[in-house]
């Protein structure tokens, strides 16, 4: 139910332009980070939820079905027990006041309770009625109504409809001839078949079996045979309302899930260092490998706990003492330590709205009182809540100036490295390539300000492509010999094969440029403390080309690039023109260092325009 509140922090961020790569969700959050990973919008999950409420069971029949007329028992069931244990607690509670049970009264309260002895009998058959059914079936509900209304809602999807549209194969729906819920293997295959694109997705549900938290990720292939609208019941499988969600995993290794929230309510832990390293490690995935070189902003979404202090005096009160210890036991304290956590991981943010800011029914479970306006107007508060909780904060590049200056020093210690303090004979350049969307973007230069010497001073090409997307994509200093490589694409069979590049985009490049250095410009707050291998071969190389060592790795945000008109012949000492040599001249090296200074600089610029920097 107060996913709905979440659903409105989600639209909030993408109000802000942020559009989640990768998303991992707990119970209520496992459904809308579910919903969303599949294509479709807040708003439209929000639409949908909204219609189901204006019928009175519309919500409450998706904790079905309920069984048989001689065997019923539903939602509406459930709250008139509760009705009366409410009743019943509230007669206890004033019959055994202290106060009433002196002598002159106690002989009128014993033959209230005689008298009485027929509600008493009803009590009994009340509590052990439904706990009959509850310890038979480990639950009250089966939720599997639930299940088939997620499986429908992935259905509707446009990713899903594009798809359909691409020609690709999606199995019909359950209860139709052949048909069955949709599994993580079906998204994994349209992602491989590149019909869609689907990121990361962690869910988690806690395993009785194991009596430990599990990671449902996509796209682990030990899940590909899990339906998604199964996982989801399983993560928000509220302990005792809804029966646990049983399933096998081959001959191997058996579950049987509850709420994930059991354990943790805040998965942010899930991306922390290691999840980069796992990115990189999607070798088949360069899409993945992709974002795995970028810096990123953490961002969590939930529902706050009432962290209202006590007065000190009431702790001396058995009752108060009893209400703060079992407060902290049921979960307070787990979610004090789950967002102390998240603290802990580079450039978190969290979006926490307060309980009494909801604006929905006061407890969980209360779905009846779910109405179409109540459903809008928790989403409307949930959005608003995140626009204030990032209002702050911005997403934008840094000015021009400091950069600017940084690459001047840049060029001017260069061109004396290299011999030439003037810069008249290499023409020194340099610039920076920062990622936007699925490309690499040329945003600061220095010595490129005339368009018609330098027709590749608004250069733009794929993340993946020229020396610059394989710095960005291996996160390591690249040398190429450019005359060598300009060279190749008169003779190359398939011209595409170098660096990704065409004649066109090659065209773009300033026809006198010889030699290119290109150097990672890391994050500082999310360096790896170890070089992770970025192929199974070793370092990248080519004959044009070679990957100059380093102990570095971690989130890049860009693309340091410093070209010159470099003569491989007519200078003493020559420059080799074979990059695996040229790597160890001292004059490329001590370039190569000043570079990685002035990276290590505008690395620094870029964070602090970086919002939540640690």
């Amino acid at each position: 139910m107060y996913g709905l509140s979440l659903l409105g922090q989600l639209q909030g961020l993408i109000d802000k332009g942020i559009e989640p790569f990768a998303l991992a969700g707990t119970s209520a959050g496992a459904i809308v980070a579910t919903l969303f990973w599949a294509g479709l919008k807040p708003e439209t999950i929000r639409d949908h939820f909204a219609a189901l409420a204006k019928s009175p069971t519309g919500l409450s029949d998706l904790v079905g079905p309920f069984g048989s007329r001689t065997n019923r028992f539903d939602y509406a069931a459930f709250r008139r027990v509760v009705l009366r244990y409410q009743r019943y607690i509230g007669f206890l509670k004033r019959e055994f006041e202290y106060s009433t049970w002196d002598a002159q009264h106690w002989p009128r309260r014993f033959m209230n309770w005689v008298l009485g002895l027929p509600d008493v009998l009803r009590i009994v058959r009340d509590v052990l009625f439904p706990f009959r059914r509850l310890a038979g079936q480990r639950g009250l509900f089966p939720g599997d109504a639930f299940e088939l209304e997620i499986d429908k809602l992935l259905r509707n999807s446009p990713l899903i409809a594009g798809v359909k549209a691409a020609g690709g194969d999606v199995p019909p729906p359950p209860n139709t001839l052949g048909g069955r819920l949709l599994t993580f293997g079906d998204f994994h295959r349209w992602l491989d078949d590149e019909l869609e694109f689907f990121g990361p997705l962690f869910l988690t549900a806690t395993n009785l079996v194991t009596r430990q938290l599990e990671l449902i990720e996509f796209p682990n292939p030990n899940y590909f045979c899990l339906p998604v609208a199964r996982a989801v019941r399983a993560s928000a499988g509220f302990p005792f309302f809804f029966r646990p969600v049983n399933e096998t995993y081959g001959d191997t290794r058996y579950a049987s899930y509850v709420d994930g929230g059991v354990i943790c309510n805040f998965p942010a832990f899930v991306f922390a260092d290691t999840f980069r390293t796992r990115l990189i490690g999607q070798r088949d995935r360069a899409d993945y490998q992709s974002f795995a070189a970028r810096t990123w902003v953490h961002i969590g979404l939930r529902l706050g706990n009432d962290k209202q202090t006590q007065n000190p005096q009431k702790m001396t009160d058995p009752e108060e003492f009893l209400k703060a210890v079992f407060g902290l036991a049921a979960g307070g304290a787990r979610s004090e330590l789950e967002q102390r956590l998240a603290g802990v991981v580079t450039r978190s943010l969290t979006v926490e709205q307060a309980p009494d800011s909801v604006g929905g029914p006061k407890n969980v479970l209360d779905i009846h009182d779910l109405t179409p306006q109540v459903v809008n107007v928790m989403f409307s508060l949930g959005r608003e809540a995140a626009r204030s909780a990032i209002c702050n904060h911005t997403f934008n590049l840094p000015n021009p100036s400091p950069v600017r200056d940084v690459l001047k020093d840049l060029v001017k210690r260069a061109a004396i490295a290299l011999g030439d303090p003037s810069n008249s004979q290499f023409q020194l350049r340099a610039n920076v390539f920062v990622p936007q969307g699925q490309q690499l973007i040329l945003r600061y230069s220095f010595n490129m300000d005339d368009p018609v010497a330098n027709p590749d001073h608004d250069m733009a090409f794929g993340a993946d492509q020229g020396l610059s997307g394989f710095c960005f994509l291996h996160r390591a200093p690249m040398l190429c010999n450019l005359q060598l490589l300009d060279r190749a694409f008169d003779t190359a069979d398939d011209p595409a094969r170098l660096f990704g590049f065409d004649s066109t985009l090659q065209g773009k490049v300033r026809p006198d440029r010889t030699w290119l250095l290109s150097v990672p410009i890391f994050d500082p707050y999310s360096l790896l403390a170890k070089r992770v291998d970025w192929t199974p071969d070793g370092q990248p190389e080519g004959p044009y080309y070679k990957a100059l060592e380093t102990t570095l790795d971690g989130a890049v945000f860009g693309v340091l690039n410093l070209d010159a008109h470099l003569p491989y012949t007519g200078v003493q000492p020559a420059y080799d023109p074979n990059p695996a040599n040229l790597i160890h001249d001292l004059r490329i090296c001590t370039v190569r260092d000043i570079m990685l200074r002035a990276a290590y600089t505008i690395g620094g610029i870029f964070s602090a325009e970086y919002p939540g920097r640690k």
